[in-house]
C-alpha cells in the first residue's frame, strides 16, 4: 500500500486561463484519490483568473498567482521553490489522472530514486497517453530516427527493451539515459532537491513554450538516469 506518511510527495500545477479544462482535470485526481494520498498540492494561476482560483479553492489547493503569463520554464521555478514536499510531481492543466495504479507507478519509482538506480520517472500513460504526442514526429512506421526520444518508444512498441537493448533496460521498470530520453513537461516523478539542485538553474530563465526545447542539449549531456512504466496521465484540452 502506498503510504503518505513515509513518503512526502507534493503535487504542483501550472494552469492559465483554462478552468474548464482545470475543473475536469482536478474532478479526475478527485476520483481516483491522489488528492488524498498527497501530503501537498499547490498551483500557479497566471494572469489571476478568477474562475480558476475558485476552482483551486474547491478542491483544497494552496494557491499562487501572479499578473501575467510567465511560462513554464518559470512557473516549474516558482512551484518547485514553494514546494516542501521530499518528492514531487509537476503537472499542467490539462493532465488527466486515468488510474490509481500509485503503488507501481509512485511507491516504486520512489523507491529506485531514492536507492539512485533513476533520476526521474515519466508518468504520462503508455498507450492512453492522449495528443498530440510529439515524439511521434521523429519516427516513421514506428521506428525512431532521433535516439533523443528512445525511451518515448513505449508507447508503441510492447517490449522496447528487446528492440534497443542497448539503450533501454528492463527491471519491473523502462530504464535509458537522458541521452535518450528526451526532457519533457509531461507529468515527471522527482526528488525535488534534486530538482532544485540540478534542473531549476536551466528552466528559471526559459521563455514561453520553449522550455523543452531550450535545455535539450544540455539534458542529453548529462546522463541522467530515466524511468517510465505504465503511467498515470493522459493529456486532454478540452476548448473553453
Amino acid at each position: 500500500m502506498y503510504n503518505k506518511r513515509k513518503f512526502s510527495l507534493g503535487i504542483c500545477i501550472l494552469t492559465w486561463n483554462k478552468p474548464k479544462t482545470l475543473k475536469n482535470t482536478l474532478k479526475s485526481y478527485e476520483k481516483f484519490g491522489l488528492l488524498d494520498i498527497v501530503t501537498e498540492k499547490i498551483i500557479l494561476c497566471q494572469e489571476n483568473n478568477q474562475d480558476e482560483i475558485n476552482i483551486a479553492k474547491s478542491f483544497g489547493f494552496t494557491i499562487y498567482h501572479t499578473e501575467k503569463n510567465i511560462g513554464i520554464g518559470k512557473g516549474i521555478f516558482l512551484l518547485t521553490k514553494k514546494l516542501t514536499s521530499k518528492y514531487m510531481i509537476f503537472l499542467e492543466n490539462d493532465w488527466e489522472l486515468l488510474n490509481d495504479k500509485f503503488t507501481s507507478e509512485i511507491l516504486t519509482p520512489i523507491n529506485y530514486i531514492s536507492h539512485g538506480i533513476i533520476h526521474a520517472y515519466k508518468l504520462r500513460h503508455r498507450y492512453n497517453y492522449g495528443e498530440p504526442l510529439w515524439s511521434m514526429n521523429w519516427c516513421k512506421n514506428k521506428e525512431l530516427t532521433d535516439t533523443r526520444y528512445l525511451l518515448d518508444s513505449v508507447h508503441w512498441i510492447q517490449e522496447p527493451e528487446k528492440r534497443f537493448p542497448k539503450y533501454i533496460k528492463y527491471k519491473n521498470i523502462y530504464i535509458a539515459s537522458s541521452k535518450y530520453a528526451n526532457y519533457t513537461n509531461n507529468p515527471v516523478l522527482y526528488d525535488r532537491e534534486w530538482f532544485l539542485k540540478n534542473i531549476t538553474t536551466e528552466i528559471k530563465d526559459s521563455i514561453g513554450r520553449n522550455n523543452e526545447k531550450n535545455i535539450q542539449a544540455w539534458w542529453e549531456h548529462q546522463e541522467y538516469k530515466i524511468g517510465q512504466g505504465e503511467g498515470l496521465f493522459r493529456h486532454t484540452d478540452l476548448h473553453q
